[in-house]
């Protein structure tokens, strides 16, 4: 198993950040943690290349999972040295392309009203419980 990324190397984290999609999801999570049944209607990507990404990104030691019962969600990983803050503060400053600013507000749909990941219990409307 690979470890979640610790050391000053910005490396690899700036390959992690500098895919599309990968930017996209870390983007999402600047407003919180989600799960990757969300994470895939937002993006319109399949599970299993969303959940790709999400690993890289974890193994850079960008985002954090919690584990809740059968859930996972993903979040923002915030703490970290100089260079991971300056990471994050690119982030925010690097997606304020309209994409980027609507992939954040059905994020915040998703995350109230209309999203898939369960609030309560372990029942969903989405099939992917990762």
């Amino acid at each position: 198993m690979a470890r979640t990324m610790t050391s000053a190397d910005p490396i690899p984290r700036l390959k992690a950040m500098a895919d599309a999609l990968r930017f996209r999801i870390l983007n999402v999570l600047q407003d919180g943690e989600i799960c990757v049944g969300d994470l895939v209607a937002l993006l319109g990507a399949p599970q299993p290349t969303v959940s790709r990404h999400l690993g890289i990104l974890k193994r850079a030691g960008l985002v954090r999972v919690r584990r809740s019962g059968l859930w996972a969600f993903h979040d923002l990983e915030r703490e970290g040295d100089a260079i991971h803050a300056a990471l994050l503060a690119a982030l925010e400053a690097g997606a304020a392309t309209p994409l980027h600013v609507a992939d954040r507000q059905k994020g915040r749909r998703l995350r109230t009203t209309d999203g898939c990941c369960p609030e309560r219990g372990d029942e969903s409307p989405c099939g992917s419980r990762s």
